[in-house]
């Protein structure tokens, strides 16, 4: 990603450190948290079907790969010291392509981790009653209905301009 920030940007100096925010070792236990989060819960059942040493060695690269990336995050702060957001990265890199690469790689995750909780939570419930048989869709209706009161979402009102200045109408 580096080699297509322009030389005219890193000309401009870069820091030699970070001052204000975090480390690399800060970032690298913030990744390691992000990428093994929803995932951590799944520990037990891949434990479970691949034996310890395999999915020890599995979880041992998962945290290399963490390492990695937060030395790669903490690398970009440095080339780019001014920005705040991941799409400032993305738009150093390759301008406005960038820009919406970061918007996309960013929404899909948001718009995948509730399917990733319910997919776990289904499958959490299959193995907390394991003398049930549950048909493959009972278990993820059942976390549905169990998660729908939970649920923040709300449809936006469909308001025309003169209701905005005569106040809020439910």
């Amino acid at each position: 990603m580096f080699a297509f920030i322009p030389e005219a940007l890193l000309d401009q100096g870069v820091h030699t450190g970070l001052h204000e925010g975090t480390g690399v070792t800060m970032t690298s236990w913030v990744m390691l948290g992000d990428m093994l989060g929803l995932g951590a819960l799944t520990l037990p059942s891949v434990f479970a079907r691949l034996g310890w040493l395999p999915a020890s060695v599995l979880l041992a690269l998962c945290a290399l790969g963490t390492l990695m990336s937060g030395r790669l995050f903490a690398r970009m702060a440095q080339q780019v010291p001014n920005a705040r957001v991941f799409d400032d990265f993305g738009s150093a890199a390759l301008g406005l392509p960038g820009k919406r690469l970061v918007y996309g790689t960013i929404y899909t995750a948001i718009l995948l981790n509730p399917v990733l909780l319910h997919l776990t939570s289904a499958e959490a419930l299959e193995h907390s009653f394991p003398e049930q048989r549950f048909h493959p869709i009972v278990a993820p209706v059942i976390v549905a209905i169990l998660m729908a009161p939970l649920a923040q979402a709300s449809l936006p009102r469909v308001c025309p301009r003169r209701c905005v200045a005569s106040g809020p109408h439910v």
